[in-house]
């Protein structure tokens, strides 16, 4: 496989571009991101205590990816930063699988390159990348669980259907939703060929396997006890939701079906223009106008991109959990993005989404057209029509994160593939131009907003260690943002763990009404405006002796 992946310049130019990432924005820093605190307690659990303890935080079933973190630290050492080098790893891997599914689905090397670098820097996934969250390491092994799976209905090579069934029994003991991709492959190849038995074990294999898999865990993780007890809870939710329905449920699915395909639709909107037109006009035009309509909707409604939690926030990515930003995880302390651009993204990603609306719709017709002999596309592009519609559905009822998209690009690879004339458009200089501009400041953005992240998340944990080891303030009198507080404090023998510390310290964004400024610490940023990290004290009289000087 490695041999073919790199007898092409393409995966060439996204090792490039991923060491560029790398070098560029510094995984460094032995502190947690984001949940990855949860997920770190339990490898560093695994490799120090040699037995697994999980918090009641996820619901997920995580077994996969702490495998993954506890090779590294086995082999590195436990430290934040070499986990981050683990999700590394795999943001690499899913962006040359991305580009492998786009060349087996017959885009050309440009096009397929394209395909990478949009996934590579895509605000989420490549944030994610420095982190030790599941969704980067998730969506890379989905995408190739995609690459066999669509494989597997081109072409009878039993190989294929293994590596399927392999990719989706490690994907499922990552999290639960990687049932959607071998359901999706079971329902559209087994309806597609009216389910022979003498082919149903082919379509069947890697759903069963998987579904196996994750009934062995949950049997396993029962009997020694370690399984959280918010495991599955988002089931629940969803189950709660369906049975006591009600009118906001309609909004909320209505709402969040704009937002989350408008999102998609701005991820792959380079590779919507550059593919050939093949739609009638009156179509295009009814395309148009409905997906202006949708747009200008979200903008009276007040849900201008960036709307969705948790990482791309506003004029960067996140998000901000100090306690002066702490449930407002969708902006930055101010400069925030201009208005005007906020409007223009969420326009533009509606009128995009149009296109895959209308892939969708006309695959979904094709899952119930019957073919009894197995052509270039087959049931690809149904299997992806029916995996999307099933991702997507659940979140929509209960709520969905940004964070929960990237995985979904495998699906929009297959989606925008399924039409005669792909990569024959003879494209004019001016479109050219136009989307390697866009490619240049999703890069641009993306190397940014992931370096300032990090800066700011190296200056804060500099300026907690300033109070814990300089000044030896106890960290029960700390509140430093959701990481640190649930890193040192979290317990799940007490289910109210966040009162047992107290705010006569707080390490903030922006200065705090009723607290005295004690320094104040300059971060560089790469995105325009500046910032600082800010030691506060509740009281005066407790303000520490001779603080270091600002910056």
């Amino acid at each position: 496989m490695q041999s073919r992946i790199f007898s092409h310049p393409g995966p060439w130019v996204l090792v490039l571009a991923w060491v560029a990432l790398w070098a560029l924005v510094n995984p460094s820093g032995d502190f947690p991101l984001n949940d990855d605190w949860t997920y770190s307690r339990a490898v560093k659990t695994l490799v120090e205590d040699h037995r697994l303890e999980l918090d009641n935080w996820g619901e997920m079933t995580l077994i996969a990816h702490l495998s993954w973190g506890f090779l590294f630290c086995k082999v590195f050492g436990f430290s934040f930063t070499v986990l981050r080098w683990s999700t590394l790893a795999w943001s690499l891997v899913g962006a040359l699988g991305l580009w492998r599914l786009a060349r087996d689905q017959g885009y050309r090397h440009g096009s397929s390159l394209l395909w990478g670098l949009l996934l590579l820097f895509n605000p989420m996934y490549a944030g994610l990348s420095f982190t030790y969250m599941t969704d980067v390491p998730f969506t890379a092994v989905v995408i190739w669980l995609t690459v066999f799976l669509a494989r597997a209905m081109r072409e009878p090579h039993t190989s294929h259907l293994l590596w399927a069934a392999l990719l989706a029994v490690v994907a499922v003991l990552m999290r639960q939703l990687a049932f959607v991709w071998p359901l999706a492959f079971a329902l559209a190849g087994g309806w597609h060929y009216r389910f022979h038995w003498l082919q149903w074990w082919r379509w069947s294999l890697p759903l069963l396997l998987s579904v196996g898999a994750y009934f062995a865990y949950l049997g396993f993780g029962n009997t020694m006890g370690f399984l959280p007890e918010t495991f599955n809870s988002k089931l629940a939710l969803l189950w709660e939701v369906i049975t006591h329905p009600d009118w906001r449920l309609v909004r909320n699915v209505a709402g969040y079906a704009l937002v989350s395909l408008g999102y998609l639709g701005l991820f792959a909107l380079p590779v919507i223009l550059l593919e050939p037109r093949t739609e009638p006009r009156w179509k295009r035009h009814l395309m148009l106008w409905t997906g202006l309509a949708a747009g200008i909707g979200l903008l009276i409604g007040g849900k201008a991109f960036p709307t969705l939690d948790n990482v791309w926030v506003d004029w960067g990515i996140g998000p901000v959990t100090t306690p002066d930003h702490f449930g407002n995880v969708t902006q930055w302390p101010a400069p925030q993005l201009p208005v005007a651009i906020s409007w223009v993204l969420t326009l533009v990603g509606v009128l995009a989404s149009t296109v895959i609306w209308e892939r969708w719709r006309s695959q979904s017709k094709r899952f119930f057209t019957p073919v009894l002999s197995l052509s270039f596309t087959g049931p690809i592009g149904p299997m992806a029509a029916v995996g999307l519609l099933i991702y997507l559905a659940p979140l929509w009822c209960t709520g969905l994160y940004d964070r929960y998209l990237p995985p979904l690009f495998p699906f929009l690879v297959l989606l925008l593939s399924q039409h005669d004339a792909i990569g024959e458009r003879n494209h004019r200089p001016p479109l050219r131009w136009a989307v390697r501009s866009m490619v240049i400041i999703c890069v641009g953005f993306a190397v940014a907003a992931a370096h300032d992240y990090m800066e700011m998340n190296r200056v804060r944990w500099q300026a907690l260690q300033e109070l814990t080891e300089h000044h030896k303030i106890p960290k029960d009198r700390i509140v430093g943002g959701v990481e640190f507080d649930a890193w040192n404090h979290f317990s799940n023998d007490n289910r109210e763990w966040y009162t047992t510390y107290t705010a006569d310290y707080m390490v903030t964004l922006s200065p705090v009404q009723g607290y005295v400024v004690v320094s104040e610490h300059a971060w560089s940023r790469w995105l325009p405006g500046e910032g600082s990290v800010y030691i506060l004290v509740k009281d005066e009289n407790l303000r520490p002796l001779s603080p270091p000087e600002s910056g």
